[in-house]
């Protein structure tokens, strides 16, 4: 069930979204610290988690942030102000956050431009005749789903699953311009981005598909129909569709489509173009559970078809919203008339279904494009919007704070067979552009890291491409913490994966672990109470997919919590934590419930599917 509610019943203008299992009650209630703790406090809780919009209050108690911490304060709170120092942040003990701001401005503009792209990385140019279209799809072959035949069945092909837990990870960037009969296949782990500022720059035309994520396993599960439910960890993103089938997307979580404009086909259409501008989310009895559709134009019908827990945020539905099982959320979406669904609790035999028409705040995903000389790359940073601006789509960039690539520092995992030093050559080189104030993008990989990644400065972003994966550090420490009085932080398009814990190194110096809990990401310290963060540049966390197990299934894969969050005004937009629920419990191992310190500071709501048990305070 979906419910949408106040976060204080004294102040009405501030709203939130909250997703809950079936029969859940009570999960919004007033707290500055946001916890997902899986099962056993050495182990695991999350069976599955698909988490949307998770939008601290802007309310005037987090409006503030104060200037400097005295440094046996810091001592006491296990922070480290050499985390500061090294930046030239402290002096006399002191950790000014009102320089820190102001040490973005002199950031070292030092990176090439355009940007050394790895192997997985692939760039592609709108094709001039048909030798360069076949070379195109023959490139994007190799990273989509494997295609599996029999002839004795119908239908005799389909693609599969086969790459469900592959170490491959693809970007798949396309420059301005128009792609004549282009259909492809978006496979596990392959990230499919226009490099336009507009999402109208980059279009698939005359094509019968265009970009697609189609059922799998057509011939062996329930044919003809196949399986949606393990289609994940795959992204569509800023373009512009012209199929003559419609855009075809179906999937189950962590698999946002997201800045894009599924158009009817503008030139020469015909009765056989009836399906074009349309969206389906699901395949016939296929079964599929979950995904986003966020800051989209659809021109036709969008057939939800089978889908449930799918959260549509600032779409413009052109034509009619239909189908769809149960739990539909539609944030501030638009469309005529009778398009978006009517809310309904779902108790009379209806489905379903939460319109929230005002959302208090939205901030979308940065992205990468290309400059007008289209060579140089660019880093745009969509601002933060309220009012009547958080409503609807927002596909022409006009609000974008765009940074040059001088000073982004793109980075590949290290290739060092031996894990060990390869997580140290990551962490140092990673953790080393972000002293330097700089932006950085994972290109697509995975890294395995030593210590902690640690965000320092306020506005500064941390984007993956292709799925990027972040290894947890084997001491337990989180693959990234965004320090205290940081505001404005950007983390998005990123997996963060558990890792094997090693015990003795849970007493090492290098440890971040404040309060001795493991986990993968953390905002804000937990030792501090008054971390407010700034309800007008509020931290995002976008398109952030976090598992316990999955591409290994050793048990001892662990960590105590997915993701806390200490600080306020911290934005959560398509969040999936998932426990891997082919990786068995431990003997004696035993469900638990994710932790929710309460506090009056902060108000956010808890979002969660498949928990065994709803949230409770501690």
């Amino acid at each position: 069930m979906m419910s949408v509610e106040p976060a204080n019943e004294n102040n009405s203008s501030s709203r939130h979204i909250c997703m809950l299992p079936l029969h859940s009650q009570n999960c919004l209630r007033q707290t500055k610290k946001i916890v997902l703790r899986p099962m056993g406090l050495a182990s695991i809780i999350l069976i599955g988690v698909f988490t949307t919009v998770i939008v601290a209050s802007s309310s005037p108690l987090q409006t503030g942030r104060r200037e400097g911490q005295d440094r046996s304060v810091l001592n006491r709170l296990n922070i480290n102000p050499e985390d500061y120092t090294e930046i030239g942040l402290t002096e006399g003990g002191v950790v000014n956050t009102k320089e820190m701001a102001q040490t973005t401005d002199s950031i070292k503009c030092d990176e090439p431009n355009p940007p050394i792209w790895p192997s997985s990385v692939k760039i592609f140019y709108p094709p001039q005749n048909d030798d360069e279209k076949q070379h195109i799809l023959s490139i994007i072959q190799q990273t989509s789903d494997p295609i599996s035949y029999d002839n004795s069945t119908a239908p005799y092909e389909t693609y599969t699953s086969k790459r469900h837990f592959t170490n491959e990870r693809h970007a798949l960037l396309f420059h301005p311009g128009v792609y004549h009969g282009l259909d492809f296949e978006i496979g596990y782990y392959v990230q499919a981005l226009g490099l336009g500022a507009k999402a109208g720059d980059v279009v698939f035309a005359d094509c019968d598909k265009g970009p697609f994520v189609p059922s799998l396993e057509r011939i062996s599960v329930r044919p003809p129909w196949g399986l949606g439910l393990d289609t994940f960890w795959r992204v569509g993103e800023n373009f512009k569709t012209e199929a003559r089938e419609g855009m075809h997307w179906v999937v189950s979580q962590a698999a946002p489509l997201r800045r894009v404009h599924i158009a009817k086909k503008k030139t020469n259409p015909t009765e056989d173009d009836d399906k074009s501008g349309s969206l389906f989310l699901g395949f016939g009895d296929a079964y599929v559970s979950g995904g986003v559709l966020a800051n989209a134009i659809v021109d036709g019908t969008t057939d939800f078809v089978g889908q449930q827990q799918w959260i549509s945020r600032n779409v413009d539905f052109r034509g009619p919203a239909v189908g769809g099982a149960w739990s539909l959320v539609f944030v501030g979406c638009t469309g005529d008339q009778g398009n978006i669904p009517e809310s309904s609790d779902g108790l009379d035999g209806r489905k379903s279904v939460t319109v929230d028409e005002r959302p208090n705040v939205r901030v979308e995903k940065p992205y990468i494009a290309v400059k007008d000389d289209g060579i140089s790359f660019v880093l745009r940073v969509p601002a933060p919007t309220y009012g009547e601006d958080a409503i609807g789509p927002d596909l022409d960039g006009a609000k974008d704070d765009v940074r040059d690539f001088s000073h982004v520092k793109v980075v590949t995992p290290s290739d060092e067979e031996d894990t060990v030093v390869a997580a140290v050559q990551n962490s140092a080189s990673l953790q080393e552009a972000l002293d330097q104030g700089k932006d950085l993008v994972l290109s697509p990989g995975i890294y395995p890291l030593k210590t902690s990644l640690k965000v320092k400065y306020p506005n500064q972003v941390v984007l993956g491409l292709g799925l990027a994966t972040l290894v947890a550090p084997t001491d337990g420490s989180p693959c990234i913490r965004v320090l205290p009085y940081t505001p404005g932080v950007r983390i998005a398009g990123i997996m963060l994966e558990a890792s094997k814990q090693d015990v003795q190194q849970n007493y090492s110096d290098e440890r971040d672990c404040p309060d001795g809990i493991a986990s993968l990401l953390e905002w804000g310290n937990p030792n501090i109470n008054d971390d407010r963060g700034s309800s007008t540049n509020p931290g995002v966390l976008t398109d952030i997919f976090a598992r316990v197990g999955g591409s290994n299934p050793d048990r001892t894969v662990s960590t105590d919590v997915i993701m806390r969050i200490h600080s306020s005004n911290v934005v959560g937009d398509n969040l999936w934590l998932w426990r891997a629920d082919h990786v068995n419990l431990q003997p004696g191992e035993t469900a638990n419930y994710p932790l929710n310190p309460s506090d009056e500071a902060s108000k956010l709501p808890r979002v969660s599917d498949h928990f065994y048990q709803v949230m409770k305070d501690e």
